[in-house]
């Protein structure tokens, strides 16, 4: 085997003779890694931002304990660290996102070693991701034909994918060898359809976990507009689909594009993109609790200083405080505005579960459904009295 320290510095141009010659006016040095590793970190942090959201408002705001499809989104956030560092350090220090053809032979190895690691981490993390959604959707849906097909799907998919990455190169370490000792060792398969078929697989899979909830939503006595709104905040999904179409079209260029590095930065990029947007999007509906949480505390806050203030200059003046009967008109009215928006309709039983799930838990916190029904002001302020 060559040692890897006399050949650090031999240029991949010298090394590999069947590299295809350097286009004409390309800057060799050109790299994608800064403008990369930045969207990627800003994204990470956004990621964890949301995800600190959606547990504030599991445990201030709704006074609830984490359920394990929370406690899996959270346990992502580690493998979704080590593929950041990963794929900054590379950009950083190990040529990921520049032109082939001003890289040496070392660096080289170095990163396609970590890039064996960053496969297996991309694997496992897809599938807690996918794995906390499908436990959620069973904690409001039921374990459900679909929640189970997808569950079945989703798990074969990671052993799947682990075993074929093991069982490829023969042996292991040949997957990042091969570049100075190509005769060391062999692959049971070519690794490059492997990469396309496990992104065609995991486009189909977003596919499969998205249409999950879309029945039941629709099956619901609710409005039209309220089924867009629940129906939207699921498909938030969508973009994942996405990232993963997008990734999956640049693994497809590996087999054509001789800038194996260059190429590879943006596969990385949506390769962390794809689970970052996979968390964002599954705790985006917690925002609308968060913001009207702190909403009502500002209220709170106004309503207690006018009060203060009021009772001060009413009492100097008349020895009353009469801004009690005003502040009870105000909570009136809102009592008056909150009863308008409250409607009984016939349910089976099995609805009625189903609604409440919805709007405590949507997406994986919750959206308060309203309905219509004809109730006068005169008869929502008597049934107080």
């Amino acid at each position: 085997m060559t040692n890897l320290d006399a050949v650090w510095n031999v240029p991949l141009v010298e090394a590999d003779p069947n590299l295809a010659p350097k286009p004409a006016g390309l800057d060799p040095k050109g790299s994608l890694a800064t403008k990369d590793n930045i969207v990627c970190v800003i994204m990470v942090v956004l990621a964890t931002i949301m995800l600190s959201i959606r547990f504030f408002v599991l445990l201030y705001v709704q006074k609830n304990r984490p359920f394990i499809d929370d406690w899996l989104m959270l346990l992502s956030i580690a493998p979704l660290t080590v593929l950041t560092a990963i794929g900054y350090y590379g950009g950083v220090h190990y040529g990921l996102g520049m032109h082939i053809w001003g890289q040496t032979l070392g660096p080289l190895v170095v990163q396609e070693k970590r890039t064996f690691a960053f496969i297996i981490l991309y694997v496992f993390q897809l599938f807690l991701i996918k794995l906390s959604i499908l436990m959620f959707y069973r904690r409001i849906l039921g374990m459900n034909w679909m929640v189970i097909a997808n569950l079945v799907i989703s798990v074969a998919y990671a052993i799947g994918s682990l075993i074929a990455i093991l069982a490829g190169p023969v042996p292991l370490h040949y997957y990042w060898t091969q570049y100075i000792d190509a005769s060391g060792g062999y692959y049971r398969y070519d690794f490059y359809y492997f990469w396309l078929g496990n992104g065609i697989a995991n486009v189909i899979s977003d596919i499969l976990i998205f249409l999950v909830p879309i029945p039941i939503v629709w099956s619901q006595n609710m409005r039209v507009r309220q089924k867009l709104i629940v129906s939207v905040l699921l498909g938030l999904g969508v973009t994942v689909i996405v990232a993963s179409g997008v990734r999956l079209h640049y693994l497809k260029t590996l087999k054509t594009n001789p800038d194996l590095t260059y190429v590879m930065g943006t596969v990385f990029l949506w390769s962390q993109l794809e689970p970052c947007l996979g968390i964002i999007c599954a705790t985006f509906p917690a925002i609308q609790p968060f913001f009207r949480f702190f909403l009502k505390v500002e209220y709170r806050a106004y309503l207690g200083s006018k009060f203060s203030f009021t009772s001060k200059s009413a009492g100097s003046s008349s020895g009353t405080t009469g801004f009690d009967s005003r502040l009870d008109f105000m909570n009136g009215k809102q009592e008056d505005e909150m009863q308008l928006t409250i409607e009984a309709q016939t349910e089976t039983e099995r609805n009625r579960q189903e609604r409440e799930k919805l709007q405590q838990y949507i997406g994986p916190m919750f959206i308060r459904v309203q309905h219509d029904v004809e109730l006068t002001v005169e008869e929502a302020r008597a049934s107080r009295i």
